[in-house]
């Protein structure tokens, strides 16, 4: 009788311990997919992402921030000051400052400044970050996103060069020039356009003259 009951103790306990090993095993999968899942989000996102503890360092940095920099994941970590070192010397002092605001702050930042690459080359930065806080609603950092705007500055750059270049030519003219940007409702009249209508240069300083006052004008008329 004793030895039934051992079988059937060993038998119990056997069970309890399989039931045991399954839920681990699970556990264990859902773990792993979890972190699984984690892993693609954060190490394939196109910008340079990273997560920055309440002491100044690095918690994680995205793959990406070699795309960027030239500068692997393992480089940040090992120095925390690497992004000042390489931010452009007119933009340094933006920055150190807003790295030292940011750790004790709670507001979302957003700055654009440039670095220069491992290559050599200069890249424009648009940096935006925000605080962190863990389930228990404690402040564990600031999460931060860096973005390329490198082609989009240059672009920019070139478009303000030719339409500096534009303007200069049409001032230049005899032409009375008078632009409506229609999207930004913003008016721009050329140095001539009030003289083509016999405006004088004192009437343009003693009055508020525009193109739809002087039509009502000379319709009143």
């Amino acid at each position: 009788m004793k030895k039934e009951n051992k079988k059937t103790d060993l038998a119990k306990i056997n069970t309890s311990l399989k039931r045991e090993i399954k839920k681990r095993l699970l556990i264990e999968q859902e773990l792993r997919a979890s972190e699984e899942k984690f892993r693609v989000i954060s190490d394939f996102t196109y910008d340079w992402e990273y997560w920055i503890n309440p002491q100044g360092n690095f918690n994680y940095i995205s793959p990406s921030c070699k795309r960027i920099t030239g500068y692997s994941m393992e480089e940040f970590e090992e120095n925390p000051e690497l992004l000042l070192k390489i931010t452009s010397p007119a933009d340094k002092s933006l920055l150190a400052n807003h790295l030292e605001e940011e750790l004790s702050s709670e507001k979302v930042y957003h700055l654009d400044f440039r670095v220069t690459s491992k290559a050599g080359e200069e890249r424009w930065i648009s940096h935006f970050c925000q605080p962190a806080y863990n389930s228990n609603r404690e402040f564990v950092g600031r999460r931060a996103s860096n973005r390329d705007i490198t082609n989009r500055v240059k672009i920019s750059h070139k478009l303000a060069k030719s339409e500096s270049r534009l303007r200069l030519a049409l001032d230049a003219s005899s032409d009375g020039v008078w632009d409506w940007n229609l999207i930004e409702d913003k008016v721009y009249y050329g140095p001539n356009w009030h003289r083509l209508l016999g405006y004088t240069d004192n009437d343009m300083k003693t009055t508020s003259l525009s193109w739809d006052k002087v039509i009502e004008s000379h319709h009143n008329k």
